[in-house]
């Protein structure tokens, strides 16, 4: 069966940040997913419910404008639990990476290990190519606040076998 494989891209790139936050925890790393995928993420070895990094609700505004991000005190435990000392740090670096209304940039995972923490950027069938402009220099922009960049790159592939379709009724006429 011939796809278009345009269509699965956003798919495919989920699948992908899976994939690869699974890779980095087998190796050691812990990780924390930003888009939360599905309720009872663990963060830090803890179930987070609702704590999704890079939403607007964090925005502090005026007169529409971004002017900065804010979390709420159980917010800055969890942030703790993984930043430890560089919560801050990455207040700092989420700030830089905004514009006026929105992000230009948002990593796909955050990865830590032996004290170091990954700002990653996870590629699906595309290699590297896609990695430029507003995405390289939000993730190269990491190390101005102490964080590493890590690029993950990543195949996958969709296979269709034995697709079958079945009928299980007849519609019925509505004699109205």
């Amino acid at each position: 069966m011939k796809i278009d494989r345009r269509r699965f891209n956003t798919y495919l790139g989920n699948i992908g940040e899976i994939m690869a936050e699974e890779y980095l925890r087998e190796n050691g790393f812990q990780t924390w997913l930003i888009r939360p995928l599905y309720i009872g993420e663990k963060v830090a070895g803890k179930r987070v419910d609702h704590l999704w990094l890079f939403h607007p609700q964090r925005f502090r505004t005026i007169n529409g404008h971004i002017t900065g991000v804010e979390f709420n005190e159980e917010e800055l435990k969890v942030l703790k639990r993984f930043f430890e000392d560089k919560v801050d740090d990455f207040r700092n670096y989420m700030e830089s990476i905004l514009s006026d209304t929105e992000y230009k940039y948002r990593p796909d995972l955050l990865a830590k290990k032996n004290g170091t923490i990954y700002i990653v950027e996870v590629k699906v069938n595309s290699g590297t190519q896609y990695l430029k402009g507003e995405k390289l220099r939000g993730l190269l922009l990491a190390t101005e606040y102490g964080f590493t960049p890590m690029l993950v790159t990543i195949n996958v592939d969709v296979e269709v076998a034995d697709f079958k379709m079945k009928v299980l009724g007849k519609a019925k006429k509505n004699d109205a």
